[in-house]
């Protein structure tokens, strides 16, 4: 890939540093977070189900005050 010129005010070139980071295959993507062992990603699961439950109840505390 081709480095463009830095312009005055230009954030081109850090841009395209940043993409050549990322995988050019979604698919990529996908199977590392499908690796997980299943217990792990039970774990994550009730994690989030938790915080999700949580947020709801502080939001709803929040509007009867």
């Amino acid at each position: 890939m081709s480095q463009r010129p830095p312009g005055k005010g230009s954030f081109a070139t850090e841009v395209d540093e940043l993409v050549e980071l990322f995988p050019h295959e979604p698919a990529a993507l996908t199977r590392k977070r499908h690796a997980r062992p299943a217990e792990l990603q039970e774990r994550i699961d009730i994690h989030a189900r938790l915080f999700e439950r949580a947020w709801q109840l502080d939001r709803k505390d929040r509007r009867r005050t």
